[in-house]
């Protein structure tokens, strides 16, 4: 059922947005199990990343269409907050002018004596350059139109109300004119501001092509995301990416025992290009990481709550749970890289709604831990969690959170998990969802580690080829891969399966676009501290960094090098610094810079006097009547 509604609900979501696109494959990735959606043979993932690269195409138009409706809305708050600056005096200047006796002409300019001047300069102190004089004729619009509201009602009013008491006749026209005339402010600004801004953009576009600048900025010159191509093009942490491809070519070409087995490492890293690009593709905006990484955390959760659930009905450890690997170790290891990305979002956001569900998920990915029954995991969610710790501003909170979680964790936890954290006992044999009882003693464990450490030893530079260090294990050691049923295995250590099959230099590269990675994570918050606004961006990063803190205990302890999640954490780091980049260079642009504009005259003027000015008649040159000429 799930399927049946979500397969055409993230088609719909993509039609309207590409980045719903890639939350699908992100999601489908972790949370696709064979028997779940039994086609196992449809492409679900290759589907959901190629639609996200093809529909990124629409975000040249998308970034320019929010750049305008961030404009138009920018532009009506920092009106509106200049309005409702001056709306009182205003409409109390007005009113006791009226109850003086004063007549309309001179009650909207002693209205307008103050208040027009303070409002202008509200304006100029809070919009951005761009924006300033549109906003001001807007608000002088405004203005002049409450006025005008206000001057009819209060004809109206004083029709009805002659010979009242000015006590009664100023509360008749603040009950009567005031709520009237506010209306007519946030109406007539509302309207000025669009129709001000239209002008404004459509002359900008005109005098743009005829001046051929830069397509990248939008609307007044406002700086864009980046556009797909350059930011694909320019993107480091693929590069990086591409230079490991072309030694594991080289490694296939050099294989030291089998060139048909290390071909298909080669199949993996083309194939993986596909998931980094659209990656890079869909996510161009600060909104767009947020969908991704709750994609990301979703899909974690669906694979955790199935493990939670084989593990409730039947005990011991849940082993074929779906998702990548599909295994108790590798269940552990995404719930440990995405429980700190949970407890951050908690502190972060503001949305209690998204808190709540953030926080919500994190816990049910510890129980996953529990049911996974995998102690590299423990130990891995841990000191991912003690980063997080450190990492966060609000470690008050965070260490209160953390305490509630370990004693949920403690009163949760069945006493198997503590004899596995003291001894190798293998998974209870009720459990239908575990393929077979196998463990890993810790002495076969180290007897792998020791002969990856040897080959790399006699192959220093190059290694032994992609997927050739279980030949070394099959002819050099007795350890038979009970889930195959083979003599020979992997080392159960990611990062020494990498120094065995790789040598020195590709080890090198695959440590570097790791660390790289958590560099650039590190360098975008530290950039992001003068922009308070952000902070729940900030919190995203965090939950990364502990993520991939977590991730890189954990494939200590198994041999996950090939895990497609991974390779997007070598991504992951530099897109968030790029787009971090993009948004502080917007955020500038849209800051207040205070420029004083030409400013036309008042709308209301002092009223002239009616009828006869004898002062001004000249008398000079009239002949003088003599009395005697009578």
């Amino acid at each position: 059922m799930a399927f049946i509604l979500g397969f055409p609900t993230s088609l719909y979501l993509a039609s309207r947005e590409t980045i719903w696109a890639l939350a699908a494959a992100i999601y489908v990735y972790y949370a696709a199990p064979t028997r779940e959606f039994q086609a196992p043979g449809l492409p679900y993932q290759p589907f959901f990343f190629g639609l996200t690269i093809l529909l990124s195409v629409r975000y040249s138009r998308d970034h320019r269409k929010r750049a305008r409706e961030t404009l138009e809305a920018l532009g009506k708050s920092v009106g509106r907050a200049a309005l409702e600056k001056v709306r009182e005096p205003m409409m109390h200047g007005y009113v006791n002018a009226i109850v003086r006796g004063a007549s309309m002409g001179e009650a909207r300019h002693v209205a307008l004596l103050e208040v027009e001047k303070q409002a202008l300069d509200e304006v100029e102190e809070t919009s951005p350059r761009a924006l300033t004089a549109s906003v001001q004729k807007a608000v002088r619009s405004a203005l002049a139109a409450a006025l005008e509201t206000m001057g009819q009602e209060t004809q109206r009013a004083l029709e009805t109300a002659r010979g009242v008491a000015a006590g009664a006749l100023r509360a008749s026209l603040i009950a009567r004119v005031v709520p009237l005339a506010t209306e007519s402010l946030h109406k007539e600004l509302d309207s000025r501001v669009d129709s001000s801004l239209d002008r404004l953009i459509r002359e900008d576009a005109e005098q743009r092509k005829v001046q051929s600048k830069d397509n990248q900025t939008g609307p007044l010159g406002m700086p864009l995301p980046r556009g797909v191509f350059a930011a694909v093009l320019s993107s480091s942490g693929l590069w990086l990416f591409s230079i490991f491809a072309i030694l594991t070519i080289v490694g296939w070409n050099y294989a030291k025992h089998d060139q048909f087995m290390a071909w298909a490492a080669v199949n993996r890293v083309i194939l993986l290009y596909i998931p980094l690009i659209a990656i890079i593709a869909g996510t161009r905006t600060e909104r767009h990481f947020r969908i991704f990484s709750w994609a990301w955390m979703f899909g974690c959760w669906h694979i955790a709550m199935n493990g939670v659930k084989y593990w409730a009905s039947f005990g011991g450890r849940a082993d074929d749970v779906g998702g990548p690997g599909g295994d108790a170790n590798a269940l552990g290891a995404v719930c440990a890289s995405m429980i700190p990305m949970g407890l951050s979002i908690f502190l972060s956001e503001k949305d209690k709604r998204l808190r709540w569900s953030a926080a919500g998920m994190s816990g049910f990915m510890g129980l996953g831990i529990l049911a996974s029954g995998s102690r590299g995991a423990l130990v891995a969610v841990a000191v991912g969690m003690a980063y997080w710790m450190i990492s966060t501003s609000r470690k008050a909170l965070a260490g209160g959170l953390l305490t509630l979680a370990l004693g949920g964790f403690l009163v949760v936890a069945p006493e198997t998990f503590w004899e596995r954290l003291a001894s190798t006992i293998s998974a209870s044999s009720d459990n239908p969802w575990v393929a077979r009882e196998v463990e890993l003693s810790a002495q076969e464990r180290i007897e792998l580690w020791t002969l990856a450490i040897e080959v790399f030893k006699e192959n220093p530079w190059t290694g032994v080829g992609p997927y050739n260090y279980v030949v070394e294990s099959r002819e050099r050691t007795m350890i038979t891969d009970a889930y195959f049923g083979a003599r020979g295995m992997m080392t159960h250590n990611s990062w020494l399966q990498i120094l065995s099959e790789y040598g020195i230099i590709g080890f090198s590269v695959w440590v570097f676009g790791f660390c790289y990675s958590l560099w650039c994570f590190f360098r975008a918050r530290t950039r992001l501290r003068d922009y308070p606004n952000f902070a729940w961006f900030k919190g995203y990063a965090v939950g990364h960094e502990a993520g991939m803190i977590g991730t890189a205990i954990a494939i200590t302890f198994a041999s996950f090098q090939w895990f497609d999640y991974l390779y997007w954490g070598w991504i992951v780091g530099p897109l968030y610094l790029q787009i971090t980049g993009e948004l502080i260079e917007r955020e500038k642009w849209l800051e207040p810079r205070k420029e004083t504009v030409d400013r036309l005259p008042p709308k209301y003027p002092p009223p002239q006097h009616q009828g006869l000015r004898l002062d001004l008649v000249d008398l000079r040159a009239t002949p003088v009547v003599s009395s005697e000429g009578r």
